[in-house]
């Protein structure tokens, strides 16, 4: 089991991505999977992902709506 589970790290380019995640969300998961480090996104940049900053902005409006701040 885990020898091929090793396997298909090694050989997949990525997990399986949900079916129910938005666009922007695949395409920051997929960056994240980059494998070779010279190709993959620095996590500077990961985290100005348009995915990351939208979650941002999500939770900010939620804190500010549970505390009245408009």
């Amino acid at each position: 089991q885990s020898l091929l589970s090793f396997h298909k790290i090694l050989e997949d380019d990525h997990p399986e991505l949900p079916m129910n995640v938005t666009d922007a969300c695949k395409d920051f998961l997929l960056k994240c999977f980059v494998k070779d480090p010279d190709k993959r996104p620095t996590c500077e940049k990961l985290l100005k992902h348009e995915w990351i900053l939208s979650r941002e902005k999500t939770e900010e409006k939620k804190v500010n709506m549970e505390n009245n701040v408009y």
